[in-house]
């Protein structure tokens, strides 16, 4: 209701104003309006709506309401919000969420739980790179550690985990070997390998090295039915005069690796020996584990 004035006249004691009587209801009419705003009718509650200020902003102990006169919340919003910069929510619920109504936050949501009946989430950014959407969880290049206690599915849709490797060959051929003549070559393999077999295509001597130099010196001061010295960096050989493919089997499996000085690298070093009756071409083919990126 309009506030009410008491009529004070046109100039004093002329007799044209309010009579006492009625300038004092006029007060209680305006008083009563108060008292039924803020409080009871007879008491001014600790509750009263209004917005007062402290050091940290203003504040109310009443229903809010935003384009809405019938606050049924401790804040009521009808109509569109838009939120720049850092929102801190304990608890987000979000009821009958459409197209047409919905919520659109520019900036940061941190909340301890988001719940909703209905609501379509379009995508979640969480952290820097990793989004969540309708199509799964999407952790980019350089976004970070994703960690959980467990993770279920098959893991067909998973790229960038860690799994068991599986065993492959890897080859390498000899150029033309005289008789009796030894040819070094490099195989492309891994830092460190598990061997498990060793193929060849001829009778000959093959030996196996953790780097170069070993090999070289090996070559020119060991003898075929000589055993290598421990640490002189042979790693595996088989021998034998049987023409064609032969396949030795290592039990137990070998563990090799590159030791070369200058860097270490994927290269397994190798040399063999041509026991055929012709000179000719000889290829290695190892059966491997990787052990080491």
């Amino acid at each position: 209701m309009a506030k009410i004035g008491i009529d004070t006249g046109s100039s004093a004691n002329d007799g044209t104003g309010d009579t006492l009587r009625a300038g004092a209801g006029v007060i209680n009419h305006n008083f009563n309006e108060i008292y039924n705003t803020y409080g009871d009718g007879t008491n001014l509650t600790s509750i009263a709506g209004t917005f007062k200020s402290n050091s940290l902003g203003i504040h109310t102990l009443r229903n809010v309401g935003l384009g809405t006169t019938t606050s049924t919340s401790i804040l009521t919003v009808l109509g569109n919000v838009d939120i720049n910069g850092i929102t801190t929510i304990t608890q987000l619920g979000v009821i009958g969420v459409t197209t047409t109504q919905h919520l659109n936050v520019t900036g940061v949501i941190t909340s301890s739980n988001i719940t909703g009946t209905s609501a379509t989430i379009t995508s979640v950014l969480v952290g820097s790179g990793v989004t969540i959407n309708n199509t799964g969880l999407d952790a980019g290049i350089g976004a970070g550690i994703v960690t959980a206690k467990e993770f279920y599915g098959d893991g067909s849709n998973l790229s960038g985990i860690a799994t068991l490797s599986s065993r492959v060959v890897v080859s390498g051929a000899s150029t033309s070997i005289g008789i009796g003549s030894t040819a070094k070559f490099n195989i492309t393999g891994f830092k460190s390998y598990n061997l498990y077999k060793v193929g060849i295509t001829s009778a000959a001597w093959v030996r196996i090295y953790t780097d170069a130099v070993s090999r070289d010196s090996d070559i020119t001061t060991r003898q075929e039915q000589t055993d290598p010295t421990p640490g002189s960096g042979v790693i595996a050989e088989v021998a034998t005069s049987t023409v064609g493919f032969s396949t030795f089997i290592m039990s137990p499996g070998v563990i090799g690796w590159n030791n070369d000085p200058v860097s270490t690298g994927s290269s397994i070093f190798v040399a063999v020996t041509n026991k055929e009756a012709a000179a000719g071409v000889t290829t290695v083919n190892l059966t491997v584990l990787q052990l080491e990126d």
